[in-house]
């Protein structure tokens, strides 16, 4: 099974914004067999499914989608053959710990989505809450066999963080992606039985974003000509109206979405979002083929080196951490670059990761004054920008545009690749 999730900032602690490549391996339980699946992350921080983030993200989930079909190498391949796509959507209500305590936090977007038939019949029986029920243990929760196989457990549940109220707390962060992931998968394998087998290339395309639409127009225009509460929920529920289609259709439908939401949206103020129905064969929706294939070269270098993967087999090298406590230091740095500036990677006594020993990684998020690497570290960290440089040149950049690019990836090689690709 391959997995493209388009989220708003629902999976920071895996990246920040962007696109993210994350392969996991879920053990076998009552509610789907064993297996590992690749997931392409399309993280939109700030906004949704058809808006962007604006300062915190210039794309769209969609945008971001399009980008990776032309920019990633081992997106291309799990799509070529054009696929059939099976849509889920996240549900809407009870997404956050707050919604217990304070009432539901989107009642518009949920109350609107319910308009729809077509949506709800693709949305996930479970919330968001739900899980963190199971990770918590909570006496008094509803049992989805997809949640229960959840192996996470932690009291304090998976919110919490100090003056945030909407995101995943940051120490659990990318554990509780993670089993968000698996849980998605298990509930797509019981939806639709066929993609259980690991030989199926059937894709999953996972919508779990729109609430930052919350505050936006739904009947009129704003000030830019938008209504992107209404544009959003149209968007939903056409990218449902092509559950089972083969990708193309997907990639058309993308691509339509990104160039009407940059018009004026008053086609959307007059979409009836219940009249949207499921299209089946005979309606024959647009297709749209996938851009040409990357280069070979490319494609070589994606099977060779994972994407964030090197970088944190790289740090655990440096330090004498464990590779999935690097994972995790990497992803929530941004790069390796940044990681090693981290206070925790100082000399500092018994604060840096010398004197740490075994509870190194527990140093990550507190607060120490900045001091220069240690000169083994920054030694490790130039030798690791130059090897990223020879990297890029060998794929035919000019080093000028290498140099470039990682600066601005803050050193992380994937990133730049993607940069450089998308220009």
């Amino acid at each position: 099974m391959f997995v493209i999730l388009l989220c708003d900032s629902l999976l920071t602690g895996h990246k920040a914004s962007g696109i993210h490549l994350h392969r996991l391996r879920d053990d076998k339980t009552s509610a789907a067999p064993a297996g590992s699946f690749l997931s392409c992350l399309c993280i939109a921080s700030g906004g949704a499914l058809v808006m962007s983030g604006g300062d915190y993200c210039p794309h769209s989930a969609v945008a971001l989608a399009m980008k990776a079909t032309r920019a990633e190498p081992t997106v291309h391949q799990e799509l070529v053959g054009d696929p059939t796509v099976r849509v889920l959507v996240l549900r809407a209500a009870m997404s956050t710990a707050k919604c217990r305590s304070h009432g539901e936090q989107f009642p518009k977007i949920v109350e609107e989505r319910a308009q729809s038939q077509l949506i709800k019949s693709l949305e996930t029986p479970w919330s968001v809450c739900d899980l963190e029920d199971v990770i918590m243990q909570r006496a008094d929760r509803s049992h989805f066999p997809e949640l229960e196989a959840c192996q996470l457990r932690n009291a304090q549940g998976i919110y919490g963080q100090k003056d945030d109220d909407l995101h995943f707390r940051k120490d659990i962060a990318v554990a509780a992606g993670d089993e968000l992931l698996k849980a998605l998968r298990r509930t797509a394998i019981q939806r639709y039985p066929e993609m259980a087998s690991e030989d199926s290339k059937s894709v999953l395309l996972v919508l779990a974003a729109g609430w930052n639409t919350e505050e936006g127009q739904y009947d009129c225009l704003d000030s830019d000509g938008h209504c992107w509460r209404k544009t959003e929920l149209v968007a939903l529920a056409d990218l449902c109206a092509l559950n089972g289609h083969p990708f193309s259709c997907f990639h058309a439908k993308f691509e339509q979405l990104h160039s009407s939401c940059k018009e004026e949206h008053i086609p959307y103020i007059f979409q009836d979002v219940g009249s949207i129905h499921a299209l089946s064969a005979t309606d024959n929706p647009p297709k749209k083929s996938l851009p040409s294939r990357p280069s070979q070269q490319l494609l070589d270098w994606s099977r060779k080196r994972p994407r964030e993967a090197t970088q944190a087999e790289e740090l655990a090298e440096i330090t004498g951490l464990p590779v999935d406590t690097a994972e995790g230091i990497i992803a929530a740095a941004g790069g390796l670059s940044e990681a090693l500036k981290l206070p925790m990677f100082q000399p500092h006594g018994s604060q840096g990761i010398q004197g740490q020993g075994s509870q190194g990684s527990q140093a990550v998020g507190r607060t120490s004054d900045q001091v220069e690497p240690s000169p083994s570290v920054s030694e490790s960290s130039n030798f690791a920008k130059s090897k990223a440089v020879e990297e890029l040149l060998s794929m035919g950049f000019s080093r000028p545009a290498a140099e470039s690019a990682l600066q601005c990836a803050n050193g992380n090689l994937s990133q730049a690749v993607e940069d450089l690709l998308s220009t």
